[in-house]
């Protein structure tokens, strides 16, 4: 019965049975509660093998037609029981017509219920042989033939059989049902490794730019404890909360605590170990962006992403907001169809997206989630004589559930892009305090010409020559 000629046979078979058995049973007489079931079953599983016969020519169906019919399978079954019903029912209506009466149920409650019962176990395993899934998803189709010859398998334990065929077409049933096991468990990695090496395709297509690296890197070398002032601010409060949709934080790259020790041997001054970038925008974007990963770490729905420009470096405006994309992506869970369908199509002319193309799914990408927080550090750097900012700064305006925060000189002003508020970065005396401390606790160097009375007198000092620069 396992070949698909075969299988549509046997079905055709069995609906046959069913036809015959009804027959038999519209002519019986009295309990005709139990009959009504019975018949109500049979009819149910007559629908149930009309499916079963119009699927069964279809190619895909070669494993599933072989767990249907396997021996003691659900197939073989309800073939057995049809079988003896309608040898009961043919008996007593060859008695009954010999002696002109009407056809007497010929069965007892227990035994209605009982044939209810093994029909009902065969339409459940058909049942779940005619799942969608089993049809047309071959990942569902090896996970269903697992359930499927599991379920034969049970079915088999429950009714006790002790004959050692049974027993034998147990165990292949049960060997059928590791085996899928195992063939699901390897297309599901090979699956999971193909996807996983398309995604890396696909993220490395849309960006090669990698701003945590210098993220990482500026982080690194801060201060432990500086830049509190900057997240308890009211303003970047609000910001956070999502009061304030654009923060602009103009500030000074200039400031060096070394150039404010005149005290200090020209050498010290020289090794620059005093260098630091206390009220660098570059480095309260790190402070920002780590605080944003502590913050919503646990929430799945909000995205964190940010770009750095650098007069060093002329990347183009696609460049810039495809990293964005890229790393919106990153933070969830899967590629989205319209990224995959973009790559496809680039992908098979080699050639790269456009800044259309990327707006838009960058539009569609957050509007899939409650919330982005994004960090556009030293805007200023970017190149006056190019349109990357422009088009860069429009492209965040179609932006939905955007929360910007802008970084860059005093000279960049962004308010006529944005309705922006201002929180200007500047020198905090802690900040310094604590830097200071740091540095001559850790730099052996250092420690050679700042004695331990001179510390605060030195730390007074530079904190009064900074004045907030």
């Amino acid at each position: 019965m396992a070949e698909p000629v075969g299988f549509a046979a046997s079905i055709i078979t069995l609906l046959q049975l069913t036809k015959d058995v009804l027959e038999y049973l519209k002519e019986a007489h009295n309990a005709s509660h139990e009959r009504s079931k019975l018949s109500a079953e049979i009819e149910s599983t007559q629908n149930l093998l009309a499916q079963l016969t119009l699927k069964s020519e279809e190619a895909k169906w070669g494993d599933s037609m072989k767990v249907l019919a396997t021996p003691r399978g659900p197939l073989n079954r309800l073939e057995s029981t049809l079988k003896g019903l309608e040898q009961r029912l043919k008996s007593s209506d060859g008695r009954v017509k010999a002696l002109g009466k009407a056809l007497k149920w010929p069965f007892d409650k227990k035994e209605t219920e009982a044939m209810i019962a093994s029909l009902e176990r065969s339409k459940s395993l058909l049942t779940l042989a005619l799942q969608r899934d089993l049809l047309y998803n071959p990942f569902g189709h090896v996970a269903n033939c697992c359930r499927l010859t599991q379920g034969i398998a049970d079915d088999l334990q429950s009714h006790g059989q002790q004959l050692s065929n049974l027993e034998r077409g147990q165990k292949c049933i049960l060997l059928s049902h590791a085996t899928c096991q195992r063939t699901a468990g390897l297309m599901v990695d090979q699956v999971d490794h193909i996807e996983s090496q398309k995604d890396r395709e696909i993220m490395g297509w849309l960006s090669s730019l990698n701003f945590w690296l210098k993220q990482n890197d500026i982080f690194e070398r801060s201060c432990e404890g500086t830049g509190k002032w900057l997240l308890n601010d009211p303003e970047f409060q609000k910001w956070i909360e999502g009061e304030t949709p654009v923060l602009w934080c103009p500030g000074d790259r200039t400031y060096a605590p070394s150039l404010c020790c005149a005290n200090l041997s020209q050498r010290v001054l020289e090794r620059q170990y005093w260098r630091t970038d206390l009220t660098d925008v570059t480095y309260c974007r790190s402070i920002v962006i780590n605080h944003l990963e502590k913050t919503f770490l646990l929430l799945r729905d909000v995205r964190i992403v940010f770009i750095y420009f650098n007069h060093k470096e002329d990347p183009s405006a696609v460049d810039l907001l495809a990293s964005l994309l890229k790393q919106i992506l990153q933070q969830g869970t899967a590629i989205s169809a319209a990224v995959r369908d973009l790559y496809a199509k680039h992908e098979s002319r080699d050639t790269r997206p456009t800044l259309a193309e990327i707006s838009d799914l960058l539009v569609a990408e957050s509007q899939a989630v409650s919330k982005v927080y994004m960090v556009v550090d030293a805007l200023d750097e970017c190149p006056a004589e190019s349109n990357t900012k422009d088009e860069v700064l429009a492209a965040l305006r179609r932006l939905p559930n955007l929360h910007l925060l802008v970084t860059s000189r005093p000279h960049m002003d962004i308010s006529q892009n944005f309705n922006v508020v201002w929180l200007p970065i500047k020198a905090d005396d802690g900040d310094i305090a604590a830097f200071i401390r740091s540095r001559l606790e850790k730099n052996q160097y250092l420690k050679r010409y700042v004695k331990e009375d001179f510390k605060e007198a030195l730390i007074n000092k530079v904190i009064n020559k900074a004045d907030g620069m």
